[in-house]
């Protein structure tokens, strides 16, 4: 189980889990398996994604487009 945590500059943070998490460069959404939607980064957010044992192995920001 991954579990996506994502966080928002003013200290608000959303939690997720689902077997698999994959990240749309170009939307700026991550997908998480069980979800009905994708989750879309807005500008100053970051989310990380966790293992079972709460270890980070990704990290995912919002990037201005240029």
């Amino acid at each position: 189980m991954l579990t996506v945590k994502v966080m928002s500059p003013c200290g608000g943070e959303e939690i997720h889990c689902g077997l698999s998490v994959g990240f749309n460069q170009a939307q700026q959404s991550i997908a998480v398996a069980g979800m009905d939607q994708n989750i879309f980064l807005k500008e100053g957010e970051v989310a990380y994604v966790m293992n079972a044992n709460g270890k980070t192995i990704s990290r995912y920001e919002h990037t201005p487009r240029q």
